[in-house]
């Protein structure tokens, strides 16, 4: 049996000071205006539409150097410091759509470091916010989630399923492309920044079908029409 293995590339460990905390600040929300679509339907080798079909995707940075710093893990540590004794909501958001994954905090805290676990093993790949708020302060920083095993990726919540006549549709924004992460040497230290590239792997899967995977490369300035074709085993 294949191990399962979880690569998040980003592992946020935030050290929170109050006096650097800006309520409703998000670092990266100018590029949540994008409009076009990644719309998709999902055939059986009969033509005809299959409803239910999860669908994952698998994406890459635009430095290939990036896989020096992956780390394999089921599971993220979040640590934070709190002034005061304070209510404490820790969220994670999926990126865009800002749709809730987990709710990892929401209680009174002493004051002191704390650390909260993200368990990811359920979570399908993408780009996810890290939602932290301390009494009225808020403070977002994003993460990317990397599974690169589609036999471990396909037994995640998909990011959506198709409908009633094999139809979904992604916006662009979600796949958060051109979004840079920082990229650090073993000490910690900055080194350069990657980006999400343009260039994803989708994965369908259903149970009763073989797993179909199709590589396309997005335009943002424009939609996308895919269809895709699952075969039955």
């Amino acid at each position: 049996m294949k191990s399962i293995r979880f690569c998040v590339i980003t592992i946020l460990l935030f050290l929170l000071a109050m006096s650097g905390c800006k309520k409703g600040d998000n670092p990266l929300s100018t590029r949540e205006n994008i409009p076009s679509y990644l719309t998709g339907q999902v055939i059986d080798s009969q033509g005809k539409p299959v409803e239910g079909c999860g669908v994952h995707y698998i994406y890459s940075m635009t430095t290939s150097s990036l896989a020096k710093t992956v780390k394999t893990c089921p599971s993220t540590n979040i640590q934070f410091n709190i002034p005061t004794r304070s209510k404490v909501t820790i969220k994670i958001f999926r990126w865009y759509t800002r749709d809730t994954i987990a709710t990892l905090v929401d209680d009174t805290l002493d004051a002191g470091s704390h650390m909260v676990t993200f368990n990811a093993a359920k979570v399908t790949n993408g780009i996810y916010i890290y939602h932290l708020k301390v009494d009225t302060l808020i403070q977002e920083l994003h993460m990317s989630l990397l599974v690169d095993d589609i036999s471990a990726l396909v037994n995640t919540n998909p990011l959506v399923t198709t409908n009633v006549s094999g139809s979904f549709n992604l916006p662009y924004g979600i796949f958060g492309f051109g979004m840079p992460f920082a990229r650090t040497s073993a000490s910690g230290s900055s080194l350069d920044s990657v980006y999400v590239s343009h260039t994803i792997q989708i994965i369908l899967y259903k149970s009763g079908y073989l797993t179909t995977t199709k590589t396309i490369t997005i335009d943002e300035t424009n939609g996308m029409i895919q269809t895709f074709t699952l075969t039955k085993q």
